[in-house]
């Protein structure tokens, strides 16, 4: 009895020294490059065929920085590092017919394509460069333009949230 007790203390010990071992190099948050605690974003450049989404996506994009707990948002002659986002492309899937109207889609997926990036401000050196996509998807109530136009806030929180990701992804 006495041995089989200490075996499940050794086991049992065993187990929590893997386990802290394990996570003792995790850490909370999106990590970020050694010296970049503070991003400027710059106003988005819309290349794609949506006019004024690029005031959306900037402010979700800001709303973004600022929910990370390693980066905060700066003015761009204190920032660590200048972040550019460049919309590339919206596109209109249709993911869902009318019954009795087959050519009729009743439910679409929007995607916004953007080019990301990242540059470090004092040196100019590039810190990511890289394409995200953000995604939603929305039911046209009557016509299309209106049913586009009311899926643009949840389109830019998505491509803002990939954004972010996207630029700090690569540290």
């Amino acid at each position: 009895m006495n041995a089989r007790r200490i075996s499940l203390v050794a086991v049992a010990c065993g187990l929590l020294c893997a386990s802290v071992c394990g996570c003792m190099g995790y850490r909370f948050g999106t990590p970020r490059p050694q010296g970049v605690q503070t991003i400027h974003v710059v106003p988005v450049v819309n290349r794609c065929d949506q006019p004024d989404i690029e005031d959306d996506v900037t402010s979700a994009v800001i709303a973004a920085v600022q929910k990370e707990e390693s980066i905060s948002v700066s003015e761009a002659n204190r920032a660590d590092a200048i972040l550019r986002v460049t919309l590339q492309r919206l596109r209109l899937v249709p993911l869902r017919y009318a019954k009795d109207r087959a050519m009729e889609a009743v439910e679409f997926r929007m995607l916004l394509s953007a080019r990301v990036v990242l540059v470090e401000r004092q040196t100019g050196r590039v810190l990511t460069d890289n394409t995200c996509e953000g995604r939603t998807t929305f039911e046209p109530a009557g016509d299309l333009s209106g049913g586009r136009s009311a899926a643009i806030p949840a389109l830019a929180r998505d491509l803002a949230h990939r954004v972010v990701e996207t630029a700090l992804e690569t540290w």
